[in-house]
C-alpha cells in the first residue's frame, strides 16, 4: 500500500479519536492550507499557512457535530498526491444548520512523507449557508 495513503488512514483515525497532536505531527511546519483558494467566509475552510493555522482550523471544526464523517476512497498517484473522498453529514453548533454530501480532500506530501498541503473541495454554498 502507498505510504502516503497509510499516513492519511492514520490521520483520519486520529481525527475520529480527537487526537489533534497526532495529526499535526504528520504535517510540515510550513503546511499550506487551502492553496489557490479565496476566503469564502467559512470558518473551517480558510486559506493559510503553518501549524498555527491548522490548529485554528481544528478549533473551527470543533464547532461541528458530525453524524457522518466517512473516508470512502483514497486515490494516490506516484507524485506525492492523495485525493480522499469523504461522505459527511454535520451540524454547525453555532447556527444549528446542517450540511451534508461528499467532499474531496486533496493532500500533497513531500518526499520525506510529511504533509505539505491540503485543499478541500466542498460545496462552498452549502457550507457557507450552514455557517451563517
Amino acid at each position: 500500500m502507498n505510504r502516503n495513503v497509510e499516513t492519511l488512514q492514520s490521520v483520519y483515525a486520529a481525527f475520529g479519536r480527537g487526537d489533534i497532536p497526532a495529526i499535526l505531527a504528520t504535517m510540515s511546519p510550513d503546511i499550506v492550507f487551502e492553496p489557490d483558494t479565496i476566503d469564502h467566509g467559512i470558518p473551517w475552510i480558510m486559506p493559510g499557512r503553518g501549524i498555527d493555522h491548522v490548529t485554528r482550523f481544528f478549533g473551527a471544526v470543533a464547532g461541528l457535530q458530525f453524524d457522518v464523517f466517512a473516508p470512502e476512497a483514497f486515490l494516490a498517484d506516484d507524485q506525492n498526491h492523495v485525493a480522499v473522498l469523504i461522505r459527511h453529514d454535520a451540524r454547525v453548533s453555532a447556527t444549528g444548520k446542517r450540511f451534508a454530501g461528499v467532499e474531496i480532500h486533496y493532500w500533497t506530501f513531500d518526499d520525506a512523507g510529511q504533509i505539505v498541503a491540503l485543499k478541500h473541495f466542498v460545496d462552498t454554498k452549502q457550507h457557507y449557508e450552514a455557517s451563517h
